[in-house]
């Protein structure tokens, strides 16, 4: 099967979202010639391959719901700001 990538989508969404396994993702990978943490690029085609084992009730999941994980950061879509900032990373609490 055949998938294309959405907007802000990690192999690692990919692989859960139509697989419902995480055990997929280096099949998934394999078949398709990327690296685990490759950023893909909207609108291009994953392979899915048949012979991966699935955990259809999370699947179902997925589906009925119309969830589409997108976990992916880029440099861009990282946020900044007070809100976003962490204790002791950003600032020291004392």
């Amino acid at each position: 099967m055949k998938v294309k990538v959405l907007p802000y989508q990690s192999l690692a969404d990919i692989t859960v979202r139509y697989t419902g396994s995480m055990e997929n993702l280096y099949g998934i990978a394999i078949a398709n010639s990327l690296t685990l943490d490759a950023e893909l690029v909207p609108g291009t085609e994953i392979e899915i391959p048949d012979e991966l084992g699935k955990d259809a009730a999370v699947v179902r999941v997925y589906e009925n719901n119309r969830l589409e994980p997108a976990s992916a950061l880029t440099a861009d879509s990282v946020l900044g700001g007070i809100d976003y900032m962490g204790i002791q990373i950003d600032f020291w609490v004392r």
